[in-house]
């Protein structure tokens, strides 16, 4: 994810200072048949301009990450943002 969100500022013309990226995921079922069934992403970091285009940025980035990570698409993924 930091590496999506990173390429999407850079194409917005806000370059990260920091970025910082927690991954949590929730699985179900028997240890044998367990599954993922939920990612749950909190970014945190430094990036210089305006708030709506960080956060269409953070938006756009999760949308790339889902695509280019390949998980199922009824997979639950919450994102938090703090930039």
């Amino acid at each position: 994810m930091a590496w999506k969100l990173a390429e999407v500022l850079v194409e917005t013309g806000s370059p990260p200072d920091e970025l910082t990226v927690e991954a949590k995921c929730t699985f179900a079922g028997a240890i044998r048949d367990r599954e993922l069934i939920a990612i749950h992403l909190r970014v945190d970091g430094f990036v210089p301009g305006s708030m709506p285009q960080r956060s269409n940025a953070t938006v756009e980035a999760q949308r790339r990450y889902l695509r280019s990570c390949g998980p199922r698409s009824d997979l639950a993924c919450e994102l938090a943002a703090v930039l």
